[in-house]
This record gives structure tokens, sequence and C-alpha cells, in this order.
């Protein structure tokens, strides 16, 4: 991880401990953006014209 994913040199990554190596590993993630989890917006119900008109007329919200 240490010479792939953060690009580091074989020396620095021999001579660092394990755990600065995960802390720069996931400070990488939240810098590139990786580490985030993006939430998916709902797909939206396409309504037609109709629809909307009936609704509105009725008197009720959409659902």
């Amino acid at each position: 991880m240490a010479t792939g994913w953060l690009g580091w040199p074989p020396e620095t990554a021999w001579r660092t401990p394990v755990p600065q190596i995960m802390l720069a590993l996931d400070a990488r993630l939240d810098w590139t953006g990786r580490g985030q989890a993006v939430p998916q917006a709902a797909p939206q119900k396409r309504e037609s014209v109709a629809d909307k008109l009936k609704a509105f007329l009725r008197g009720r919200p959409k659902e």
C-alpha cells in the first residue's frame, strides 16, 4: 500500500510503522474522495401533465 497507493519510495515504506501507513492511506482516500460513500438520489417518477392536473384539481398533494 505504501509504495503503490501512496507512491512512497520503498526505503520510506520499510521504515514507517504500519499504523502511520494506514493513517496516510485513509487521508489519501479522503483527499481523493474515494473514502466517502456518495448517497444516490432516488430515481424520480416522471408524471405526465395530465396526472399533475388531476392531482391539482382534486386538491391532493403530489405523492
